[in-house]
């Protein structure tokens, strides 16, 4: 539950599928790597596979020794993704033919 105080700073972060969550300034410097999965458009297991095969950058670790990502290492995942993830094409409509 959020309690808004006027001296917080909130800052509003957009998840994937146009969700937005709102946090205070100082835990938005750091995401889950669920925030991560869900900015890039994928998994959770996608970004942990990732991980193992060394294709994106292992993050620093919090106090309890979760991954704790940076919003620049959060970018980044997402560009990864969108290299190695084509757009998916419009199919072309086939004409009967006569």
């Amino acid at each position: 539950m959020w309690v808004d105080e006027p001296s917080m700073a909130w800052v509003y972060l957009v998840l994937g599928g146009g969700q937005t969550t709102k946090m205070t300034e100082e835990n938005a410097k750091r995401l889950s790597t669920k925030e991560v999965a869900e900015l890039a458009g994928v998994h959770r297991n996608t970004i942990m596979r990732w991980l193992e095969k060394g294709w994106i950058h292992e993050p620093d670790r919090d106090w309890r020794g979760w991954r704790a990502w940076t919003s620049d290492e959060a970018i980044s995942v997402k560009a990864f993704k969108e290299r190695i993830v084509p757009a998916p094409h419009k199919q072309q409509q086939q004409l009967p033919l006569g």
